[in-house]
């Protein structure tokens, strides 16, 4: 099995992907009984998954500033005559333990390079929306480095479960599987997901298992064609617009990228895909970074859409974006991996 791709820096383009094509609206009717629907990300609603309750409820506590930054930036955030306003309003409960965060101990990130380092992306941010950048400038100048930032670097494990990765000009490689893509629309493609690396897993059970189903499946574990991320898991998908971009073009792609997800695991799993209550998604708008989810019942996929949880033009917005990804890598790990493994890998009572 291959090490876990890094971070990957290439481009895209509109042309490439099919997104020029005219936008469906919601219901998308599908073949063979597909059909995906659309509902605001209303927790009242009685369809509302109570796992989906849980998870919005963490990231509304996130957009409310709670538990937000490491402890250790306190001292750094608290000094005298700190500049940044949006750091000044800071209340205590904006402060959290650093192993929240996934933080490794005695790492060689000072507090305060970690604090210019989340400035640093909040002026890419500002030069990004003030230059009117196109989709492809936002993903290489601001959104991949703020991955790279959540989920990379000296300040976390290098042997994480769960890792990011971005498809630019290879996304034309990056389709869903013909056979898991019921709607006419062009195969849609997203520009991250979060994955799982398996090899990080300390179930010993876990290399062969993935190696009868690669096998099983012609070489992929996914629901994708794209080979680099064939031994992985796909977890959560990150979907990016330019400023102004198209809210519903975005919902569009997202649901089908799901649609096909759902179609996958429904393949390999039967009806135990009713014990995975949702897969989530991030709609990012340029600066804005939202929060979707999908269900699926049968061959009925509902898009959720969608909660605003963090900000990239202020600092403390920063942060929230941060905290929401690791909320998200936190359910990856310890929902979506046990459940694939115990229903797709069929390790059960799955250890590690």
């Amino acid at each position: 099995m291959r090490d876990a791709p890094s971070l990957l820096s290439q481009s895209d383009t509109s042309q490439k992907s099919g997104r020029s094509s005219p936008v469906k609206t919601f219901p998308i009717t599908g073949m063979d009984g597909h059909i995906i629907h659309y509902k605001p990300l209303d927790p009242n609603d009685h369809d509302f998954p109570p796992e989906l309750e849980d998870l919005l409820y963490d990231l509304n506590t996130i957009n409310g500033q709670t538990g937000i930054i490491p402890t250790s930036l306190k001292p750094v955030i608290e000094r005298p005559g700190q500049p940044d306003r949006t750091l000044k309003w800071l209340h205590q409960h904006a402060y959290a333990p650093d192993d929240k965060f996934g933080l490794v101990p005695d790492s060689p990130t000072t507090a305060t390079q970690y604090l210019t380092r989340v400035e640093n992306l909040v002026r890419f941010a500002k030069r990004a929306h003030q230059l009117g950048f196109d989709e492809i400038s936002w993903n290489n100048e601001v959104h991949t480095p703020t991955l790279q930032f959540a989920f990379c670097g000296d300040q976390w494990p290098d042997d994480a479960l769960v890792d990011s990765l971005s498809w630019y000009a290879s996304s034309m490689n990056a389709s869903p599987r013909v056979a898991y893509h019921k709607f006419p629309i062009p195969l849609s493609r997203v520009d991250y997901t979060l994955f799982i690396n398996p090899i990080v897993d300390k179930d010993n059970r876990v290399p062969e298992a993935i190696q009868k189903l690669s096998v099983a499946l012609n070489g992929s574990i996914n629901h994708t064609i794209y080979s680099p991320l064939s031994d992985f898991p796909l977890a959560l998908s990150i979907e990016t617009k330019r400023y102004g971009g198209d809210q519903r073009k975005a919902d569009v792609q997202t649901a089908a990228w799901h649609a096909s997800h759902w179609t996958f695991l429904q393949n390999l799993a039967g009806d135990k895909v009713s014990e995975l209550p949702f897969l989530p998604g991030i709609i990012v708008h340029a600066h804005e970074w939202k929060f979707v989810a999908t269900t699926r019942r049968g061959k009925e996929t509902v898009l959720w859409s969608s909660y605003l949880f963090g900000n990239a033009i202020t600092t403390v917005g920063v942060f929230q974006i941060i905290a929401g990804l690791h909320r998200l890598k936190k359910w990856s790990a310890e929902m979506y991996w046990p459940w694939y493994k115990k229903h797709v890998l069929k390790l059960g009572g799955a250890t590690g």
